[in-house]
């Protein structure tokens, strides 16, 4: 049998064409039943897929823009409704069923005429209106889902805060419902204070922690304290120069107290427990003071010679040896300076020289100094 490749050639072609044309016909089915079952629908085009607004004592309006599109090739009207969504968020973020009543939207329901192509807006502007009486603790969050003949289209987010109100002094310390449990931060500029941090509230029958901002203004000769514990740990560069060594006695012989000077170590304080007080004045300026417990850890050189090291070392030799020094400690700091107080102390050795240091693994007390790594940092950078 004879193989003919121009016949071969057509049939393949032919089949080809045949999938093309049922791919076509599958589409235009396709279309058509979509058509059926949902109906022609326009395309909005929103200004903002999220808007953001504050509220106060007042009446609320918020423009909703929008732009309509019909990308089909006939003439279309569309029934258009915007409908509010109150379950965004946790509960605190919702209005409460009472206060939702009193949330409208104005012109929800209209009709767009549009041809062909057409890009429209709609015959009346979009409003979501909510009254005077609604009194916002939180952030609400409302979605507004846009519907043509009862299917969804597109859908706008809108986040409502509380507006800012700017307090005294006194109403802010002494109403419980305005002064944050725990502040994270506060911000200076000239007398008014913004101060953020926490608040345990309670709205729509739910109880949060919600990070909140206070604005707070100062008179003249006022100050804010904020005072605080916190477990969290901080860090200084410290040193120790001050050492009081109690006396020993070491293999028979006694060392009488002796207390040391010099700058013979540098580390760290590693504060774990503190009270902070900080004070913010009227012209802007603030003063921090802090109590805390730590542990503070350094290499230090001691000179050794044969007294210390029992007759280890010649009586004409002195040897300077690296030792690691830590100890417990209590610090005050004003701003970025601390005052350290070591009640117990220890050198512990590095060396086979050390281990004859009369005073290695001994408790010592000490006083010292240190500074915090912004300040060194503000130093360096000037």
């Amino acid at each position: 049998m004879q193989f003919d490749i121009r016949r071969e050639i057509i049939i393949i072609d032919t089949l080809i064409k045949f999938q093309a044309m049922k791919r076509l016909i599958l589409s235009i089915l396709f279309t058509a039943l979509v058509k059926v079952t949902f109906g022609q629908q326009a395309i909005v085009i929103p200004k903002s897929s999220t808007i953001k607004t504050t509220k106060g004592a007042d009446d609320l309006t918020i423009l909703i823009e929008l732009d309509f599109v019909n990308n089909q090739n006939s003439s279309y009207t569309a029934n258009i409704q915007m409908i509010l969504n109150n379950s965004q968020g946790t509960a605190i973020n919702q209005f409460n069923p009472i206060d939702f009543q009193k949330v409208k939207i104005v012109n929800d329901s209209q009709q767009i005429a549009l041809g062909a192509g057409e890009v429209k807006k709609a015959p009346k502007s979009f409003f979501v209106f909510i009254d005077k009486s609604v009194v916002l603790k939180t952030e609400k969050l409302l979605l507004l889902q846009i519907k043509d003949s009862g299917n969804e289209i597109g859908a706008i987010k809108v986040s409502i805060q509380p507006e800012e109100k700017v307090y005294a002094l006194s109403e802010y310390l002494d109403d419980c419902q305005v002064k944050l449990d725990y502040v994270t931060k506060v911000e200076s500029t000239d007398n008014l204070l913004t101060v953020q941090g926490y608040k345990l509230v309670t709205d729509n029958g739910a109880k949060e922690s919600v990070f909140l901002k206070r604005k707070v203004l100062l008179k003249e000769r006022k100050t804010l304290l904020i005072s605080e514990w916190r477990l969290t740990p901080s860090f200084s560069l410290t040193t120790i120069p001050y050492k009081i060594r109690p006396e020993i006695t070491e293999k028979g012989v006694k060392f009488a107290k002796n207390a040391t000077t010099g700058l013979s170590n540098i580390g760290f304080n590693i504060d774990y427990y503190r009270y902070l007080r900080d004070y913010y004045f009227a012209t802007g300026k603030k003063s921090s003071h802090k109590f805390a417990t730590g542990f503070w850890l350094a290499p230090s050189v001691e000179e050794l010679d044969s007294a210390s090291t029992n007759g280890y070392l010649a009586k004409d030799k002195k040897s300077k040896q690296l030792f690691v020094s830590m100890g417990f400690s209590f610090s005050y700091s004003y701003n970025d300076i601390s005052l350290i107080f070591v009640p117990f102390g220890w050198d512990l050795k590095t060396s086979t020289i050390g281990d004859y240091w009369v005073y290695d693994g001994r408790r010592w007390i000490g006083f010292g100094i240190g500074i915090s790594p912004k300040l060194f940092s503000s130093i360096l950078n000037k």
